[in-house]
């Protein structure tokens, strides 16, 4: 029990800390990375029933559709050292929360 707590404690942190960095700098929402999390969670809600992932990731790939015109299908090589850097640390620390859902799934 207290391990999800501080799981979703730590999602509430990120997305603070995000909102934050975005509401500074302006930027525009990449449409194309929601197509891309919205294809996964409803890949991942229709097998296990969780019919919440599988509408949120209808609505994303819904509203991806809507804006296809402005996909930015950015590399990492694009980047400058500072968002290489701070994207590097976001997805090691999204694939450590990942490994610990599923070692979460696995017990229960």
């Amino acid at each position: 029990m207290w391990l999800l707590i501080t799981i979703f404690a730590t999602l509430v942190i990120f997305a603070i800390v995000f909102f934050l960095i975005y509401r500074k700098k302006k930027l525009k929402p990449d449409y194309y990375m929601f197509f891309i999390i919205g294809l996964t969670w409803i890949a991942i809600g229709v097998p296990l029933k969780n019919y919440a992932f599988s509408i949120i990731g209808l609505i994303l790939f819904i509203i991806s559709l809507i804006h296809r015109k402005e996909w930015k299908k950015r590399k990492l090589s694009d980047l400058s050292p500072a968002e290489r850097k701070s994207k590097l640390i976001l997805m090691i620390i999204l694939g450590i929360l990942v490994l610990m859902a599923f070692v979460m799934f696995l017990i229960f």
